[in-house]
């Protein structure tokens, strides 16, 4: 979380772009699909000591002090078992997917916002689709999550990234046609091998979940 000063960080660069900060620039933006699978490179037990100590970990769950951290996961799962793979899950929201949204939600407003899901997995099964598993692809260089990043994917999204760059508009020939994001019309562009395909509403129920801990 930034610290904002005053002066060279004047204010809290997310209620900021809320505020139209960011008003006429365009947003080409996203997660992966597990981001804090990365620190499984750095704890073989990091679910679990992330369960035993959440707000060691978690930035917006040391931040948000009206519910304790059991009492916002427990509100989550509703009739869902309390089982590692679902906190996971809503680690993953709360510190990633649902921010990351949100900032688009916000832009979308002032300016184009693009919005993706990076879902191609490391042969690392314990990494999956880890926080840094896209740079492989976006320069085609491999490295210890994905030594040999797959050309298809790779012509993907350096075409897509490339245009963007361009032209504002993600669209290339290598992806199908990428509608903007907005309030109404929630667009998420999943980047796999596999296909990349544009869904709607695909993480809506876990933002409006989930929300509240960025806004109230």
């Amino acid at each position: 979380m930034p610290t904002c000063d005053g002066k060279f960080l004047p204010l809290d660069p997310f209620n900021a772009i809320k505020d139209g900060a960011a008003s006429g620039i365009k947003f080409l933006t996203g997660t992966t699909a597990t981001e804090w699978r990365y620190w499984y490179g750095y704890f073989d037990n990091f679910f679990e000591l992330f369960r035993e100590s959440p707000k060691s970990f978690s930035p917006v769950l040391l931040k948000y002090t009206a519910k304790t951290p059991q009492e916002i996961y427990q509100s989550w799962l509703k009739n869902r078992p309390d089982t590692l793979e679902n906190f996971e899950d809503f680690v993953n929201q709360v510190d990633w997917r649902v921010g990351q949204e949100l900032a688009a939600e916000y832009q979308s407003k002032f300016g184009d916002v693009y919005y993706y899901l990076f879902s191609e997995e490391s042969p690392d099964e314990k990494l999956r689709s880890c926080h840094a598993v896209d740079l492989p692809f976006t320069f085609n260089v491999g490295d210890h999550i994905v030594p040999n990043p797959n050309p298809k994917l790779v012509k993907a999204v350096q075409s897509t990234w490339a245009a963007f760059a361009a032209n504002g508009n993600p669209d290339n020939e290598f992806i199908p046609h990428w509608e903007k994001y907005s309030v109404n019309n929630r667009q998420t562009m999943e980047l796999n091998s596999k296909g990349c395909v544009l869904h709607k509403d695909l993480n809506t129920a876990n933002l409006n979940e989930l929300r509240y801990l960025y806004e109230d």
